[in-house]
């Protein structure tokens, strides 16, 4: 219980240590996750017997290890330029590596910054390049604009320190946050500040919004494309390949953010979706 008053620094040994255990088996930790939750946690007999495994994974990693935000590619920038240095470097999703047979959504895709940089440029320095805030912005867009979800995460929350490392750029299929989350109703991370809202003025109906929604946040409904609020976690995808300019990020009402928490099972001491990870 000592690591509730325990708040780590952001290159503090402690942290230093445990980010680089996670690095080293965060995949077959994740093709673990992957397993359970996509072949296990479908049976009822399975599910049961996986359960308290489930539970107590769920406790340390969610109560001491990380916790997730998405974010627009607008809100990242803001983000990185807090930073007057920063070491950020790209390489594979580690999701993707867990589960290679889940998809087949770009790979190198994992934007690691700060601390998480360091760490991954150092354990796999074949696989993490070294990119500027620019590029790494440029690279982000380019994923959202194929519907990929960005994420920060932040890692080893003792005491609620909320030091970010990682951005990822995840996709429904392998990321084992999205499917804890939706599978298991796991708290593992928060839907962005902002949702999408439709002008329907300007709206042509086209569909392009609704091919790229990875949450099927999105229908067209006599000719119009709508948002379903509780579905959409505010990634910003569909803003940015509108052909019309019809979709806009708009503030996310405290109403609709407390209905798609409620469902969830959290197990954090201070429920990290109070804080932002941008400020």
């Amino acid at each position: 219980m000592g690591l509730i008053h325990f708040k780590p620094s952001e290159s503090g040994l402690f942290r230093k240590i445990f980010l680089h255990l996670y690095a080293k088996f965060e995949i077959p930790y994740l093709k673990f996750n992957y397993l359970i939750l996509k072949y296990a946690y479908p049976s009822k007999f399975w599910r049961t017997f996986f359960l308290p495994l489930v539970y107590l994974n769920a406790f340390v990693m969610l109560r001491y290890g990380q916790h997730g935000k998405v974010m627009t590619v607008k809100e990242l920038e803001k983000l990185l330029d807090k930073y007057d240095k920063l070491l950020i470097a790209v390489g594979s999703c580690r999701c993707r590596l867990a589960a290679p047979d889940a998809c087949n959504c770009e790979v190198k895709t994992d934007v690691t910054i700060r601390l998480g940089a360091d760490v991954y440029k150092r354990n796999f320095p074949e696989d993490y390049r070294v990119v500027s805030k620019e590029e790494a912005i440029e690279l982000i867009r380019s994923f959202n604009k194929k519907g990929l979800i960005p994420a920060v995460y932040t890692f080893c929350m003792c005491g609620g320190a909320m030091h970010e490392f990682v951005i990822c750029n995840c996709c429904t299929h392998a990321c084992i946050p999205i499917l804890a989350q939706r599978i298991a109703k796991l708290h593992t991370y928060d839907p962005g500040d902002y949702m999408a809202h439709v002008n329907q003025d300007l709206c042509s109906g086209c569909g392009t919004c609704v091919t790229i929604c990875q949450m099927n946040a999105r229908k067209i409904k006599d000719g119009k494309a709508y948002v379903i609020p509780f579905l959409c976690v505010g990634c910003g995808a569909c803003e940015q390949v509108c052909p019309e300019g019809a979709t806009e990020m708009i503030e996310r009402p405290q109403e609709v953010l407390e209905k798609q928490l409620k469902p969830l099972r959290s197990f954090a001491m201070n429920p990290p979706h109070v804080h932002s990870h941008a400020h």
